[in-house]
């Protein structure tokens, strides 16, 4: 039964990262940036900066892009690490906002399709543009690509929290179901292993 399957895969995941579990307060992520969830905002964007920097990032670009996911993690997925979401970009894109994946298609930091924009644009109540290249110029803009990669990533958190596993794991898993339907897959394991190594 799916449901048999899905506590299973769970378990081991669970398993897989005890470590990270047994201390829910503080992650350390893919460049040994901790970042506790008690600490304040200068502090917490001074840790996302330093980890966007550590990929090899342009400093003026890691000041945007540290205070925008900083933005928006807030609005969307408040308690949500930020070292799990930098290295989610990293994965992603490597930190390159003009990325463009062709066999997708998808765009930009969070690399998102078109049909998904358009879906996100609808729920924010955004006027999204009508024409291909606006709308692949608007998803290249890091604010709007932030922005609604984080609205999905909350949308698949919705999905897996109502399985109601620990936080920490809830946190990776949607994570790892950000590429495919935002629901629970044993196949998202690989997926998880890649972002806490900060590997694409």
């Amino acid at each position: 039964m799916p449901c048999r399957k899905l506590v299973g895969g769970a378990f081991f995941l669970f398993l897989v990262f005890l470590p990270t579990l047994n201390a829910p307060k503080e992650f350390v992520g893919p460049t040994d940036v901790e970042v506790p969830s008690c600490q304040g905002t200068s502090r917490k964007l001074s840790a996302i900066r330093e980890q966007i920097l550590s990929y090899n990032v342009d400093k003026e670009d890691a000041e945007l892009l540290s205070e925008l996911i900083l933005k928006y993690s807030e609005e969307f997925i408040p308690g949500f690490n930020p070292a799990l979401i930098c290295s989610h970009f990293f994965v992603e894109s490597s930190f390159r906002t003009d990325t463009i994946n062709t066999r997708d298609p998808s765009y930009g930091l969070g690399q998102i399709m078109l049909p998904t924009a358009k879906r996100i644009a609808k729920a924010l109540g955004i006027k999204f543009p009508r024409s291909r290249r606006a709308q692949i110029r608007f998803l290249l803009d890091p604010e709007n690509n932030i922005r609604f990669s984080l609205y999905y990533l909350k949308k698949c958190r919705e999905k897996i929290a109502k399985r109601e596993l620990p936080r920490p794991l809830t946190d990776m898993l949607a994570i790892a179901s950000y590429n495919g339907n935002p629901t629970f897959r044993s196949k998202h394991l690989t997926r998880v292993r890649q972002i806490l190594r900060g590997k694409r």
